[in-house]
This record gives structure tokens, sequence and C-alpha cells, in this order.
């Protein structure tokens, strides 16, 4: 029999997972690409690589369309933008990616070292995916899951031992003095009467002494949609080898972790997000971007671990 709960007001049922963020149910490992496709990611950034390897990669990418019955509307835009390229990068110069890097690397022309250092950085990036499988580059490597598994089960452990750091009455303190000087937010014990209502909301994670601000055309379906939502295994640490810097997503904690919730309804959404966001100390803060719904900008991070 399922196990049920209520939290402000929603009925749960446990199925897959806890109703509390454990560490077991932390890192799953998934070498399904998330974000942008390597194919993506070489078309936006051409220009840092080899002529050779453009032409190589451009030329099986097609090829590989070409043999397809049906292209999804994705692959017929990344088809158009390939072709595209492919004529552009044909008259470059072999070596021109080389004075591109140098121009955005900021890279001295006697800094042979630091040149040929930067050229294997980006020619490595395609050995994070598994281009046998997918010349799309819609699946990871084997060996870029085992080393992101490690990574993030490092910084998870990081984050605790962070977490527990933290004053529980200096957090209490700055939850009620955000409260104090914001009027315009009140506390809830139902989200049920939030449902289609445009707002602000912050949750409170008492154990954890952190807090998550948001905005968004309907509370309740948002912050459920935070409750419930698997956050991608290559998405867990922001951004990629962040290690000692990478705060927990708060699409990784689950239902119970959030203590207190606290709304402001108004039409007015995203223009505030981030003067709520600054209001509060940024070591009590889980947002990992700015406010806002103009540019996504990762926020400046924190030093998690204790230095010795």
């Amino acid at each position: 029999m399922n196990e049920k709960l209520t939290h402000f007001g929603i009925q749960f049922q446990k199925r897959k997972f806890q109703f509390n963020l454990v560490e077991e149910e932390y890192c799953l490992v998934n070498d399904k690409v998330s974000l942008p496709y390597f194919s993506e990611i070489v078309m936006h950034d051409y220009e840092y690589f080899p002529k050779s390897f453009i032409v190589d990669y451009l030329s099986k990418l097609l090829a590989y369309y070409e043999g397809l019955h049906t292209l999804s509307s994705k692959q017929k835009r990344l088809q158009i933008n390939a072709k595209e390229i492919l004529a552009r990068v044909q008259k470059f110069d072999e070596n021109r990616h080389l004075q591109v890097l140098k121009r955005v690397f900021k890279i001295k022309n006697d800094d042979k070292e630091k040149l040929f250092a930067t050229e294997k950085k980006i020619l490595q990036r395609a050995n994070n995916y598994d281009l046998e499988k997918s010349i799309e580059g819609r699946i990871y490597s084997k060996e870029w899951c085992e080393i992101q598994e490690k990574e993030v089960r490092e910084n998870f452990q990081i984050n605790m031992d962070y977490f527990d750091s933290l004053n529980q009455e200096e957090f209490e303190k700055e939850v009620d003095y955000f409260i104090k000087n914001h009027k315009e937010f009140r506390e809830i014990s139902d989200l049920t009467k939030f449902i289609f209502k445009p707002g602000y909301y912050v949750m409170v994670l008492g154990k954890y002494k952190q807090v998550y601000v948001g905005t968004t055309e309907d509370i309740e379906k948002r912050i459920i949609t935070h409750w419930q939502k698997v956050k991608q295994f290559d998405r867990l640490i922001f951004p990629w080898h962040a290690v000692e810097t990478s705060k927990l997503s708060i699409d990784s904690f689950r239902v119970l972790d959030t203590t207190r919730i606290f709304v402001y309804t108004t039409k007015d959404i995203y223009s505030k997000e981030e003067k709520y966001i600054e209001s509060f100390s940024p070591k009590f803060v889980l947002n990992r971007v700015t406010g806002g719904n103009l540019v996504v900008i990762p926020r400046k991070q924190m030093q998690l671990k204790e230095k010795k």
C-alpha cells in the first residue's frame, strides 16, 4: 500500500521517491543529454575548432540526417545550420581557429603552450559524448558519466557539511527580517488557494537553513513542480566540475524539506525577483541563477568546502 501525506494542503502519494531528500535517490546516473547536444555546441563554437575537425564532424552529421526517413523540427534546423556552417568553414585556412582562440581567450602570440592547451581543451569536449551511439551528441560517454557520478557524490557531501555548518538561529532571524521588511509577503499553509495565482514565493528549507526565491504565473503549480521534479544527472552540478562551489538545486529537494512558504500575489512578476533574492545573505540562498526573465546568468558562487 502506497504511503500518503498532506503537506501545505496538497495530498502526495509516495511511489518512486521518499518525501525527503536522501542521498541514495539523489545521484541517478543517466547518459541522456538534457543540455544542448554536442552538435549544437559545435555549431555555436565552430570557430574554436580546427577546420579538419569541423569538416569531418559536420559531414558525418549530415550523412546521418540524409539517412533518416523523417526529421524532427529540431533536426531540420540543425541540418540547415550544419550545411551553412560546413560551406563557410571549407573556405577557412586550417589554422584560422588558432587566431580566434588567441583573440577570444586573450592569449599572447608567443604563448604557444597556453594556445595549444586551449585548443586541446576545446577538442576534448568531444570526449564527453558517445558519438558512436549518437553522432548528434545526445548520449554521454561512459567516461564522462563516471566522472560526473564521482563529482556529484562528492558535491552532495560538501553541501551537507556546509548546511550543517550554518547557524540555525541566524538563519531564522534572516527569514524573519525579510518578512518584516517585505510586508507584501504572507506565510501560507494551504497551497490550493494559489492555483493560477501569479506572483512571488519564498520556499524555506528549515533543516538545511536555505531559502529559494521564485516567481511564476501559477504559484501552486510551480512549487509542486519543484517538489516532484527529478533534476537531470547532467545538471546536478552547475556549472560542470564546480564540485566545491555548486549548491544543490531546489529541484533536488522533496516535499517535506520545505517547512515554510511565503507568497506575494501580483501580476507584476519577474521584475522584483532579483531584488528579493539579494535581500538574503548568499549563504542562505539556493538560487543558482539571477532572477528575472531576460538573460539567465549564473549567480556568483561561494566556496562551500572549508579550506584547511
